[in-house]
């Protein structure tokens, strides 16, 4: 029996070269194990998704991604694997007995093939269906005096990996730094004008004494004594 031929063998071949029956079926056979990939592709994206809403993380939505990449790159190849089988069962003459054959098997291809991509497809649309719910409810817990407009424009934005809590989050954060940085400030000042009240703090009662031409009271006698023995 020919070994399989490759994936994208049938697209390689002149119009006028018809796959032998063997290669057919075993290309019919190989396509068929990469939809059988795809449906565990789509299976792994739809809980990557569950994760993506529940507990994110840089490592979920790294993987999410490269799931997703070789998910497309993987249908790219199916779809033109089995347009390449297509065209040999329409170039395949009618009076062969494989003409039949090679047309069903196309058609099997083809039904399962859609399907797994009408799957991929709703998975989608129910992750970013749930994910804009989600940005709703967070959205109003967030701001609860939001508007119906508001809570739709919110919905609809792009909120990157983080949300609307996350979000919500490095603003209070934010704000807090700011918050202590004014409290610093403001401190600083009043520590500054309580250094500026002692150095300018009241005199003395020896100095408004002297300053109101009065001796302070040990040297008012000693001058009195004075004056009195002259």
């Amino acid at each position: 029996m020919a070994s399989p031929p490759e994936k994208n063998q049938g697209l390689d071949r002149p119009n006028t070269i018809v796959y032998s029956f063997q290669d057919f079926l075993a290309s019919v056979d190989s396509i068929r194990r990469s939809i059988f990939e795809l449906t565990l592709n789509i299976s792994q994206i739809s809980t990557l998704h569950q994760r993506a809403l529940t507990n994110p993380d840089p490592t979920s939505t790294s993987t999410l991604e490269s799931v997703v990449t070789q998910t497309q790159i993987l249908t790219t190849q199916i779809c033109d694997r089995i347009k390449s089988l297509e065209f040999d069962a329409a170039k395949t003459p009618s009076a062969s007995t494989d003409k039949k054959t090679k047309q069903g098997q196309v058609k099997m291809l083809k039904a399962g093939f859609e399907r797994e991509l009408k799957s991929y497809h709703q998975e989608e649309r129910t992750y970013q269906q749930r994910y804009r719910d989600q940005i709703a409810r967070q959205y109003r817990i967030v701001n609860p005096g939001a508007s119906d407009a508001e809570v739709e424009e919110a919905r609809n934005a792009d909120w990157g990996d983080e949300g609307v809590f996350q979000t919500a989050v490095s603003w209070h954060r934010e704000s807090h730094v700011c918050q202590r940085t004014y409290l610093d400030i403001a401190a600083e000042i009043k520590s500054v004008g309580r250094s500026q009240q002692c150095t300018r703090r009241r005199p003395s009662k020896a100095q408004r004494s002297e300053a109101d031409g009065n001796y302070p009271h040990g040297i008012s006698s000693n001058v009195s004594g004075s004056r009195s023995s002259h």
